[in-house]
């Protein structure tokens, strides 16, 4: 597969919120400066960072279906 930064991802929390690629630290996701972070950001930031190990998954699944 290709088009996106390889996994794993993960989340760094702080302000600002980040999502960042753990191979060259690139950030996937950074969440607007200065913005409050709730606990529904801190949720959608690990689903976020989950993507690439869930579309490893499907990748796999289809394959054996």
């Amino acid at each position: 597969m290709s088009g996106h930064t390889p996994g794993p991802w993960v989340v760094e929390s702080g302000k600002p919120l980040m999502v960042v690629a753990e191979k060259g630290g690139f950030a996937v996701l950074l969440s607007e400066p200065g913005k409050k972070i709730t606990p529904a950001d801190k949720a959608n930031a690990r689903l976020i960072a989950a993507a690439p190990d869930l579309s490893a998954a499907i990748v796999d699944l289809v394959s054996f279906c």
